[in-house]
């Protein structure tokens, strides 16, 4: 089961699931079929689910959450990019603890935000914490899923990086300035952003699914994180654009984003080593592979 199935990574994960023959449903605010798939109700503010979702079910993917650059950071909206992601993790360990079931593991998403907006080092899953926004609601979600762990469940916890992929995200919002040559860095440039390939991060999921060696906590991120100028540049070559303007200084990033800003300038080296030692194989390591499987040579 999937929760946040009809979203970028989920519909990854779940397409690559059933290719690979298995049987999918999802969860979300409405009941009914996406792309084929069945998906079951749940209401988090009631804190109710159709525990139909479960019959059969041996693994939750939970990927549940409100897009934190999806609209400005109004308190209400902070709110519910905290709720949606606490809510909803509670919301499942407590149905799976209560109702009967054959749920044996329960995978969930985080995001590099818990390390804070500067980590110009090789930061590994046990840095602390930070004390940014995000930190704060990537901790309160992790906490959440550990509790799955008190049930029984083999719980694994993958702290996704700057997803690139052709259909959302981070491409297409970089592209469509440069296709208008007003594409530029942000803040510095020189910044790390640790990126992956959607199809990188989709196998990570699958692979903690089935390998029963898998918990505790990954970073979800591609081996070799390249500065924003770097990507932005790389880019801008594929789309046959030059970047014609000096980088987005960061008080003009403020004025634009408000709090948000500090997010999309973030300083963030982030290690993969550790899921690289489960056995897990990149197919997209470098930034060049990635784009020329994105966005062409």
């Amino acid at each position: 089961m999937i929760t946040g199935g009809t979203g970028l990574v989920g519909k990854h994960i779940a397409n690559e699931l059933v290719k690979s023959g298995n049987e999918v449903v999802l969860l979300g605010r409405k009941s009914g079929k996406f792309n084929g798939l069945t998906c079951y109700k749940w209401d988090l503010a009631r804190q109710e689910i159709d525990t139909t979702a479960l019959q059969g079910v041996q693994a939750i993917i939970h990927l549940a959450g409100a897009g934190v650059a999806d609209k400005a950071w109004s308190k209400a909206y902070k709110q519910e990019i905290y709720d949606s992601r606490i809510l909803s993790t509670r919301l499942l360990v407590n149905t799976l603890k209560h109702t009967p079931n054959q749920v044996q593991t329960f995978i969930s998403a985080s995001a590099i935000g818990i390390y804070g907006n500067n980590c110009p080092y090789p930061t590994g899953e046990n840095a602390p914490a930070s004390d940014t926004f995000l930190a704060k609601v990537c901790k309160d979600w992790e906490s959440e899923a550990l509790h799955a762990e008190s049930i029984g469940l083999r719980t694994t916890i993958i702290r996704i990086g700057v997803v690139l992929a052709k259909e959302g995200g981070f491409i297409p919002q970089v592209a469509k300035p440069i296709k208008f040559y007003a594409g530029a860095a942000l803040g510095s440039g020189n910044q790390y952003i640790s990126w992956i390939h959607i199809h990188d991060l989709a196998g990570m999921f699958i692979k903690a699914v089935f390998d029963e060696q898998m918990r505790g906590i990954y970073n979800g991120v591609a081996p070799h994180p390249e500065s924003n100028k770097t990507i932005t540049n790389a880019m801008a070559k594929r789309l046959h654009r030059p970047i014609l303007l000096p980088p987005v200084p960061t008080f003009a990033m403020k004025i634009i984003f408000g709090e948000m800003a500090s997010m999309l300038i973030a300083n963030q080296y982030i290690d993969s080593k550790k899921i690289e030692q489960t056995g897990f194989n990149f197919q997209y390591p470098s930034l060049d592979n990635a784009l020329d499987e994105l966005m062409g040579k």
